[in-house]
């Protein structure tokens, strides 16, 4: 896919800022966007072509909030939270968006029985399995075509979705957040991308 030069993009919990220097450095107008001070500062720091603002993706500042994006990345961070607030930040993501706009989320997601009972490196247990491809489904399918791309983890420990979202203001079913089954191009499931 290629985006034309200017292409806004938003990096969500971007951290010190390199996911966002890359996006910038292939011609993308970027908007990183992190609730820490420190890292932030870290990002500001590191130059580039990305403005980094210092906001809780909660409360997201008009500067942010001011028009769509093409591109919207998550990295890593919409998993760290509780899976009602992962529901909610679904919401945000879809009013940042617009018909076409590309959703690239990089998550933790592990079955329960592949799961450790503890981890320092990822999902287990005790802390939580990250986010479930029935859980991309039921927040996200409802606006968006999902795509579960092929990612080279052997521990079976992460997942990254493509999501595009459709062309039109209210979802298939209505406005419930459901998707019917089988009216979504891939019969109601998260579609996996053949490697």
């Amino acid at each position: 896919m290629r985006w034309p030069g200017g292409a806004r993009a938003l990096d969500v919990g971007c951290g010190s800022g390199a996911d966002s220097r890359l996006l910038a450095d292939h011609g993308f107008d970027v908007v990183g966007v992190d609730f820490s001070s420190v890292a932030v500062a870290k990002a500001r720091a590191g130059g580039g072509g990305a403005r980094f603002v210092l906001a809780d993706l909660f409360d997201l500042p008009p500067e942010v909030t001011e028009k769509p994006f093409d591109l919207i990345f998550d990295g890593g961070t919409i998993d760290d939270f509780p899976a009602a607030k992962r529901r909610e930040l679904a919401s945000i993501v879809t009013g940042l968006s617009m018909p076409g706009t590309v959703f690239v989320m990089w998550c933790f997601s592990v079955r329960r029985d592949r799961a450790p009972w503890v981890s320092f490196r990822g999902p287990s247990r005790l802390v939580g399995l990250g986010i479930q491809p029935e859980e991309i489904q039921e927040s996200y399918a409802g606006y968006w075509d999902i795509e579960e791309l092929p990612i080279a983890d052997p521990a079976g420990r992460a997942a990254c979705y493509w999501m595009t979202r459709r062309g039109r203001s209210q979802p298939e079913d209505g406005g419930r957040g459901e998707h019917p089954r089988g009216s979504y191009p891939h019969r109601g499931g998260v579609h996996k991308r053949n490697e």
